[in-house]
């Protein structure tokens, strides 16, 4: 949980205090004044502590008509491996949002649920990880870890590279390279839409007496199939692209930080794309970028803290 005296030390000023915040995970968003930041987590603070009661005095919260009831909670110890895993990967040790068992569906995993303005997050995972630390190809503490990282980076409100950086808390390197592929509902939409429209036309020409016989296969299922393949390839050379870029990024990023997955993570979509205009990096340089990226103060000086002297 947000420490009171913490909070108060950055609110006054006391920069080691922000810094101290940024390693548990509180990021200010693009433009974030430090009274416009500390103001957010105070509302933050506030809203984790009317949970905190509501938990203990009814027995549940309720948010947007769904109940989490106090016996559902995730335990703390379950957390352990995945903040490990983050701080050694990207130096943030979440421990303030808490989690609870629930599953709206039946291929539901769990999910990091983030409510704008002030960010309020809960992790949610399935019931079946509360006894178990597999589910398919995923493990508890992998999409533990991949959520943390969600919630962290939500108030960025990035899109583009989100899903990459989630993905590379995986034990697969398949799913480091290929899992962030699809990045937005709407893709998943599409990639849904084609794979219906090609089974319902599958069903409906097999259903008929007759099929043309002079094509391999009907020309309707054929060019369907060709807009599913073809959609797949590109999203699969447009992750290729991204990770390619990725590992630019930190490549350029490793002639002025000791830290760059680390600091990597803590650029929004509009600063990564400044950045990869460039083929080399110098200090200068890089907040000469951000200046153009339109990043705040308080957000520069605590990526500047990253640099090395």
């Amino acid at each position: 949980m947000l420490q009171n005296d913490l909070l108060e030390k950055a609110k006054a000023g006391d920069f080691e205090a922000v810094l101290a915040l940024d390693k548990l995970g509180f990021f200010p968003s693009s433009t974030e004044s430090l009274e416009d930041f500390s103001q957010r987590l105070e509302h933050l603070r506030s809203a984790y502590a009317d949970l905190q009661n509501d938990l203990e005095v009814q027995g549940f919260i309720e948010i947007e008509g769904i109940k989490f009831k106090k016996e559902d909670l995730i335990p703390k110890k379950m957390f352990c491996d995945a903040r490990k895993g983050n701080l050694e990967l990207y130096g943030f040790d979440l421990d303030w949002v808490p989690g609870f068992f629930y599953s709206p569906g039946a291929l539901f995993g769990g999910c990091a649920w983030g409510m704008p303005p002030h960010y309020l997050t809960l992790f949610i995972l399935r019931p079946s990880f509360r006894e178990r630390d597999k589910w398919y190809i995923y493990g508890r503490q992998e999409l533990m870890a991949h959520e943390m990282c969600h919630a962290v980076r939500f108030p960025l409100e990035a899109d583009k590279y989100e899903e990459m950086f989630a993905y590379q808390t995986s034990t697969s390197a398949f799913r480091k390279l290929f899992g962030p592929m699809v990045r937005s509902p709407k893709e998943t939409y599409i990639l849904i839409a084609l794979i219906s429209l090609l089974m319902g036309v599958q069903v409906w020409i097999y259903n008929q007496e007759y099929v043309e016989r002079a094509y391999f296969l009907p020309l309707p299922v054929f060019i369907l199939m060709s807009l599913m393949v073809g959609y797949f390839a590109f999203l699969m050379m447009r992750q290729h692209l991204q990770n390619k870029s990725y590992e630019r990024l930190l490549q350029m990023f490793s002639e002025i930080t000791d830290a760059p997955r680390s600091l990597a993570f803590r650029l929004n979509d509009k600063e990564i794309d400044c950045l990869l205009l460039e083929k080399t990096l110098t200090k200068t340089l890089f907040v000469d970028l951000l200046d153009q990226a339109g990043a705040g103060d308080l957000r520069k000086k605590i990526l500047f803290s990253y640099l090395r002297d």
